[in-house]
């Protein structure tokens, strides 16, 4: 038996303050660790790193632990009847749920692993972010560099589709720079509170026409640069390469890069478990490193 965990990988961008004091890049923020971190918190239950944050062969990279005190299942043995799991324990004991990663400073590059019950990316950016003197930090998701590739073929694009789920800012989605149409439907998600969010554009079946190349890549990058990229579900470009009479599909989300990571199955997960899983995951990501150096979208045609 064996388990498997995914690390998904993002391509990470400090943006610091207009001062002398603020950070870079995220490898000044890990070169200065802080001697106390404040507190986080996802939903009510607390997160915080799991130790120091550590390097090997050039790599930094660490755990968060996030405690779930509420909503705790049973304990139960076979055949009794389910009692309190943490009877008598205090307020700040629960079920740990880790959530490692690894940062790799010469390509930008960071790993963070996909758990269920523990923090996303989203999580980890905004832990920095609060401890650390900067402006922001970004998590551009990672496309499989072939899909990029097929992308950039497309001379001719008939339709674009962008879904974004548990939308809590569509504005965010639209600058200043984007026409006023544009900012009044992402607005309307805002005032109506929605929490799907799907825009398609296309030229319909007219032979000859196509939307903006370079519009449509611009927009993609966006979309790609934004923290919250763990909400974006859907972008399918569909377009003709020159010559060519059959449409070609380009999914960018079904096409992002994953590690998957497997070790044998154990009954409680630990520090040295949580190392190994890390170590493994920096290994496989090492074996791709060549291929991801081709990692871009152009944006000019």
């Amino acid at each position: 038996m064996s388990g498997t965990t995914t690390f998904m990988l993002f391509r990470v961008t400090v943006e610091p303050h207009d001062d002398d004091q603020s950070y870079t890049s995220l490898r000044e923020i890990l070169d200065d660790p802080l001697a106390e971190y404040q507190k986080m918190a996802i939903n009510g239950a607390r997160f915080e790193l799991d130790g120091p944050v550590r390097r090997t062969h050039g790599i930094y990279y660490g755990t968060f632990c996030l405690i779930q005190t509420q909503e705790l299942p049973p304990m139960v043995k076979a055949g009794g009847e389910p009692r309190e799991l943490l009877a008598g324990e205090d307020d700040d004991t629960g079920l740990g749920h880790y959530t490692s990663f690894f940062y790799d400073p010469k390509y930008e590059m960071v790993g963070v692993q996909q758990n269920r019950n523990g923090i996303s990316a989203n999580g980890v950016a905004a832990f920095f972010k609060r401890n650390y003197h900067i402006r922001s930090i970004l998590f551009e998701v990672v496309i499989n560099p072939a899909e990029l590739a097929r992308l950039n073929n497309l001379t001719e694009i008939k339709s674009f589709q962008i879904s974004i789920a548990k939308m809590e800012n569509a504005s965010a989605f639209s600058g200043k720079s984007d026409s006023m149409a544009f900012r009044q439907v992402t607005k309307i998600a805002d005032d109506t509170n929605a929490n799907v969010f799907t825009l398609q554009f296309g030229v319909g079946y007219q032979r000859d026409a196509t939307l903006r190349k370079g519009s449509v890549i611009d927009y993609i990058r966006s979309i790609l640069r934004k923290a919250n990229v763990t909400d974006v579900t859907k972008i399918e470009i569909k377009g003709r390469e020159q010559d060519e009479d059959s449409l070609h599909v380009v999914d960018l989300i079904n096409n992002k890069v994953k590690l998957i990571v497997t070790l044998p199955r154990v009954r409680q997960i630990d520090r040295n478990y949580n190392q190994k899983i890390i170590i493994k995951a920096i290994d496989e990501y090492q074996s791709i490193v060549p291929e991801l150096q081709s990692y871009k979208i152009k944006a000019k045609y």
